[in-house]
């Protein structure tokens, strides 16, 4: 049994050709179609092809890859994958899987399906990246809710505030959800806003976090009493994410807010300060993603632009903002609300004026 499927996104579509294994294409559909359009494959085609299938024995794939191939290796995490590359084409293998890559083709081959799940999902991140990249856009490392209709991304440094900030528009103000990692930023639509959406994947929850949010203490291993940020943090699924933040999930916004924080939990009040486009601009570029860490560039696809070349056209009309968050998390989300909305106000009336 065939099983396909078409991704599609802003600016590529990926056909999916799932040999045997209904329940690997059903996995790879409750994912992706949480950010991306996903569709039965009639007799359309992807400008991408990835064929996949699941091989409990990979030696024979071996005797392919000959001392005519020069010897390329990648660190991945833990994992090293040895590729043999020419002129045309690019080959890698690992013991549990191995890739194949001929221009816009990949064949993904894994010895179980667990496996073969992981290196598809990491290889249409890695090209819906690359296409994101080429089309002037950009990833940010920064966590991300919808309020009032309005796009707001909190970026800063681990440990910054980012996602006790997200928790607590959420769990005060009813926001809605985009990201708690990696924000995909693209130049704006009609009303000049970038467009954004978040990559699904599983969101970490310090557990202090969720302990000081009285809303989602429940989410805490039930064998600890309160919130020890120096344990593990605490995952949580793309698909339970809803249910467990009484959220929804938003794939599409427009970015109007860019907020920088950092925690100060010294002070029982928060503080918010406006900051001018060119101070915004200024520190923006420290938390674009460049070079994932997590998923080097495997697939030869990397763009050669840096993402600080692209960033003033990218964020035009954006407002930025500093946060200091303090012990009060619930007085941290009134006083977001009142800078956002009087901002959003303000741009609204002149955009009348115009």
């Amino acid at each position: 049994m065939i099983y396909k499927i078409i991704v599609q996104n802003y600016e590529t579509s990926i056909g999916i050709i799932i040999k045997e294994s209904s329940s690997l294409c059903d996995r790879l559909i409750k994912l992706l179609e949480i950010t991306y359009d996903v569709r039965l494959m009639n007799d359309e085609k992807g400008e991408w092809e990835m064929n996949i299938s699941i091989e409990p024995d990979l030696s024979r794939y071996a005797q392919s890859y000959t001392s005519a191939y020069s010897p390329h290796t990648i660190e991945h995490g833990e994992m090293a994958m040895i590729g043999f590359l020419d002129s045309e084409m690019h080959i890698f293998k690992e013991k549990e899987f191995s890739i194949y890559r001929n221009s816009h083709k990949l064949s993904i081959t894994g010895s179980c399906e667990n496996i073969v799940y992981e290196i598809t999902r990491k290889a249409i991140r890695q090209i819906q990246t690359r296409q994101l990249e080429l089309g002037g856009g950009a990833r940010l490392h920064a966590s991300s809710f919808e309020y009032n209709g309005n796009g707001v991304a909190v970026a800063g440094n681990k440990g910054a505030g980012k996602t006790t900030t997200l928790l607590s528009m959420i769990g005060y103000c009813g926001s809605n959800y985009i990201t708690n990692d990696v924000l995909e930023i693209r130049r704006g639509g009609n009303d000049k806003l970038p467009s954004v959406n978040g990559w699904p994947t599983v969101c970490l929850i310090g557990r202090g976090t969720l302990a000081s949010i009285s809303k989602y203490s429940s989410l805490l291993p039930s064998e600890e009493n309160s919130g020890d940020n120096s344990l593990p943090k605490v995952p949580i699924a793309i698909n339970e994410i809803e249910q467990a933040l009484g959220t929804s999930i938003v794939n599409r916004s427009s970015l109007r807010h860019i907020i920088f924080s950092r925690i100060d939990l010294g002070e029982e009040v928060s503080s918010i300060k406006s900051l001018s486009y060119e101070e915004g601009i200024s520190q923006i570029s420290a938390h674009f993603i460049n070079e994932d860490r997590d998923h080097p560039d495997w697939l030869l696809l990397k763009c050669d632009q840096e993402p600080n070349f692209r960033v003033h056209g990218l964020l035009e009309g954006v407002h930025f903002y500093e946060l200091a968050v303090g012990q009060n998390l619930e007085q941290t989300t009134a006083l977001i609300i009142e800078k956002i909305m009087e901002d959003s106000s303000e741009t609204s009336i002149a955009g009348e004026g115009i």
